[in-house]
């Protein structure tokens, strides 16, 4: 064999061991590679497997906690409602001090109020009692007329005497008279004349006598009617005087401090600026208030007490104005504002029904009685609503007083 030929079968001879040895350490290689797949596989499966089993503890740990979060929930909703409940209550509780406060400081207004209306209270009955004295007075002078007319009576009585007396006289004259009648009888038949012309004078003496007894009589009479009509009127004065002061009083008992109470005519008055807006008729609720609070009692008062009642004719409601503006624009205002009054008092539920609407009665009377301060005029004063009341008996307790003046 030639040298080229075992060459090339020496090549060949190691390219083949080379290939085999490829082959192997290939096929080595990816047995080795398939093992580790395989491991890897079942450190997976494994690891999977362990994975299942943590993925199940925490579900149940998650759906304990989850139970354990629903619990804490409701306890949430609990205390949140508990908060809002606390919160409500602590807001009234605001309320309430705000309002508690709103209350004192009204109360400290209402007690600078009641020490003012104290002032005019006590001023009022220092003017009261200076009225008393001067009413005193006037009583007393009344009853230094009063005894001037008894005076003036008894100088009727001894004119009365002295006119007895006189007829007395003019009886025994008469007496004597007639006795000497008797013994001249029979000078007077012998002087018919002279008999006839004595006759005339005895029956004129007669007559003159008869009309004295009668004027006697009458004067008698005259005066026994006068002073019965002077007893009569003193206790009337006295009683019909009274009958407005005993009214006032009761209306200070019943009411009190409540309300101011003119001590002159017992009306009550209320400021318009308070119960109506400028210009308008319609009552506000602070009027309505009012008007509840005190003319229950006063109306209450008027209508049932045993001193007031008899004498009640009529409650009257006056509403004024001030001097702005024309004066039917003024009287047509304070009449509707009066009227509404009147309307408001009727709406309410009163125990008395038709017998307080027979008495009820509505005026308006403009910038008429306007009230002064100072010798001006008070403009905010004098926008007012007045309710009086009206006695049966002042129109007479008017004449007694002209009468006595």
């Amino acid at each position: 064999m030639c040298l080229k030929t075992k060459v090339k079968q020496i090549m060949r001879r190691r390219q083949s061991s080379n290939n085999d040895t490829f082959w192997i350490s290939y096929a080595d290689l990816m047995a080795g590679l398939l093992f580790v797949f395989v491991l890897l596989v079942g450190a997976i499966v494994s690891k999977f497997l362990f994975l299942q089993q943590d993925i199940k503890i925490i579900t149940k740990e998650l759906l304990e906690k989850q139970k354990e979060l629903h619990i804490s929930l409701d306890e949430l909703e609990k205390e949140k409602k508990k908060l809002n409940s606390t919160d409500s209550r602590l807001s009234k509780m605001e309320q309430e001090a705000i309002k508690s406060a709103f209350l004192i400081s009204e109360l400290r207004k209402k007690k600078m109020q009641l020490q003012e209306r104290n002032k005019a209270l006590h001023v009022l009955n220092e003017k009261l009692y200076t009225e008393l004295n001067v009413t005193n007075n006037t009583l007393k002078s009344t009853e230094d007329r009063l005894q001037k007319h008894i005076r003036n009576l008894a100088l009727t009585r001894s004119e009365l005497e002295t006119l007895s007396k006189q007829l007395l006289v003019s009886q025994e004259e008469n007496f004597a008279i007639k006795q000497e009648l008797q013994n001249k009888d029979k000078e007077l038949r012998k002087n018919s004349t002279t008999l006839q012309a004595q006759a005339k004078t005895l029956f004129l003496k007669n007559e003159e006598l008869t009309k004295m007894a009668r004027l006697l009589l009458e004067k008698t009479r005259e005066h026994q009617s006068i002073v019965e009509e002077l007893n009569l009127t003193k206790v009337q004065i006295k009683h019909l005087t009274g009958i407005r002061i005993k009214v006032i009083s009761a209306l200070k008992d019943s009411i009190g401090s409540k309300v101011k109470i003119d001590t002159n005519n017992g009306s009550i008055r209320f400021n318009s600026g308070v119960f109506f807006k400028q210009n308008g008729a319609i009552l506000t609720e602070q009027a309505k208030k009012d008007l509840n609070v005190v003319l229950n009692e006063y109306i209450y008062t008027l209508m049932s007490h045993p001193d007031i009642a008899p004498y009640l004719d009529r409650i009257d409601i006056v509403g004024y104005t001030n001097s702005a503006g024309t004066y039917l624009h003024n009287l047509s205002l304070s009449q509707k504002r009066a009227y509404v009054v009147l309307e408001y008092l009727i709406s309410q539920d009163f125990r008395y029904g038709e017998e307080l609407k027979r008495k009820l009665s509505a005026t308006g009377r403009g910038y008429n009685d306007l009230i002064l301060k100072d010798g001006k005029e008070d403009k905010d004063a004098s926008r007012r609503i007045e309710i009086k009341f009206r006695l049966k008996d002042e129109d007479a307790i008017r004449q007694i007083a002209k009468i006595l003046s």
